[in-house]
């Protein structure tokens, strides 16, 4: 079972239709686990029909700078615990910070190049830095089409966990009421409708179900990119181009290529 949740302040509500199917036999604490292999204790309490997330969550919060524009998603994997995917206002999984354990608690720990992220303008001479070094995000970059097109790179959670973001204005109203799923094409013609769900509150779309088998029936893997070209077809369609860094030796069942 996975939800998720828009932080809006330091103390954090479970949505009541996870905590009435899911709850039940639940410890306190939970347990969060992060994609970097970061864990956070987190202290739960009950008031009126309603779990909140206390104590510790406030220390979350500080600690990867959330607001009000980050999306969690949260995955129950047993036995008290939850895989927690945090994206950012573009639906974009964000750079998780790393941690050292000190005696008086966690510190947030950065490498020298991190601590100079101070605008929006180094952030992308950071990406374009990365994608020089990465021959898949680099072919990607370098698409183009007449049709409408977006990019996501394959991070763990999108391989793993079975969802991707997608921006919000790829789906009109229209089609949000006359559809609950995408059809993906690759190269070979081949075909997947892929269900999606739309967070009302964050405006995000999460493509889900069938995009399991998406991944692996065209073997993608963490670092591999995929272009998302919009078209011109009867329902919600798109033609995926996927890009490979050379290294990889087995590039799985549907090799694609993308148009330069």
């Amino acid at each position: 079972m996975s939800y998720t949740m828009l932080t809006k302040s330091l103390w954090q509500r479970i949505p009541r239709n996870f905590v009435n199917k899911c709850w039940e036999g639940i410890s306190n604490p939970i347990l969060l686990l992060l994609p970097n292999g970061a864990k956070w204790e987190i202290n739960w309490k009950t008031l009126d029909a309603d779990v909140w997330l206390v104590d510790n969550w406030k220390k979350f919060v500080l600690f990867y700078s959330l607001d009000q524009n980050h999306l969690l998603v949260f995955r129950y994997v047993g036995m008290s615990r939850f895989q927690v995917v945090i994206l950012n206002q573009s639906g974009l999984e964000i750079g998780y910070p790393l941690m050292e354990e000190t005696l008086h608690g966690r510190k947030r720990i950065m490498d020298a190049d991190s601590r100079c992220l101070k605008s929006k303008a180094i952030q992308r001479e950071k990406l374009l830095e990365k994608s020089e070094s990465s021959v898949a995000l680099r072919s990607a970059m370098a698409f183009h089409s007449e049709n409408p097109f977006f990019i996501r790179e394959m991070h763990p959670s999108y391989i793993n966990n079975y969802f991707l973001a997608m921006p919000r204005n790829f789906i009109t109203a229209e089609e949000l009421e006359e559809y609950d799923s995408i059809i993906l094409w690759n190269s070979e013609g081949k075909s997947w409708h892929v269900k999606f769900s739309l967070n009302r509150s964050s405006g995000q779309i999460f493509l889900k179900g069938r995009w399991k088998n998406f991944v692996e029936d065209n073997g993608l893997k963490v670092g591999n990119v995929c272009v998302f070209e919009q078209m011109q077809k009867l329902g919600i369609s798109f033609r995926v181009f996927i890009f490979r860094n050379p290294e990889e030796s087995n590039p799985g069942p549907s090799m694609l290529s993308g148009k330069l």
